[in-house]
């Protein structure tokens, strides 16, 4: 054991007396080894920096490029409001279309996007439809669930489908005065009691059009 032991703790002292004897032999100076082997280093360095900065610039370009598309998006909305305003209203839905396609996260589009499909398609399963595409790319999104739940008071007739939503909204936003004020009013004629306490907690939040049910 003590022989291999010394063998093993020499073979990196006897390395370096072989690197020294090749130096001597070519007739260079130890301080001009080590510029030669630092020169050997220098090509693979240079590949990692290159590599490093690579991956830097793609990753500034990915979320340049989001940025601008949101950026796109809300101008594609803002258009499509401008039109739907002068009445233009299928050159409106072409605006949201293309608003959703840029940014489909973007509820404000989305929720456009309904709104003038509904006025020019009167479809209200293709409106479903669009809700459904957009709830897969933000299932957390309070606003899009509400309007779902909306849809589905006003369009399905589904109590309780509407109901689930709206509450599922409140869960992720309980200061929204919009939701609050509607599932006070769909829940109104089952159960007056939690109407009034949501009508209240609407009218906290600023929903004033609520003053009239209060009083009835």
């Amino acid at each position: 054991r003590t022989d291999k032991s010394r063998r093993g703790g020499g073979g990196g002292r006897s390395m370096a007396r072989r690197r020294k004897r090749r130096a001597g032999d070519r007739g260079i100076s130890r301080d001009e080894q080590r510029q030669e082997e630092d020169t050997q280093h220098e090509p693979r360095c240079m590949a990692n920096r290159f590599s490093i900065f690579a991956t830097l610039f793609l990753l500034l370009s990915a979320q340049r490029g989001g940025s601008v598309r949101v950026e796109q998006s809300a101008f594609m909305r803002e258009k499509g409001m401008q039109l739907k305003r002068k009445g233009m209203h299928v050159e409106a839905l072409t605006a949201f279309e293309r608003a959703v396609q840029m940014n489909p996260a973007d509820p404000a589009s989305v929720i456009a996007l309904t709104q003038a499909s509904l006025q020019v398609k009167k479809n209200k399963t293709e409106v479903l439809r669009i809700l459904d595409d957009a709830l897969a790319n933000s299932p957390d999104s309070p606003e899009l669930i509400a309007t779902y739940g909306l849809y589905a008071e006003t369009l399905l007739n589904n109590a309780q489908i509407a109901e689930a939503m709206y509450r599922r909204s409140i869960e992720i936003n309980p200061k929204n005065p919009t939701t609050i004020n509607n599932l006070a009013s769909l829940i109104e004629n089952v159960n007056r009691t939690e109407a009034s306490r949501l009508y209240n907690m609407a009218l906290a939040l600023g929903h004033f059009d609520v003053l009239c049910r209060l009083r009835s």
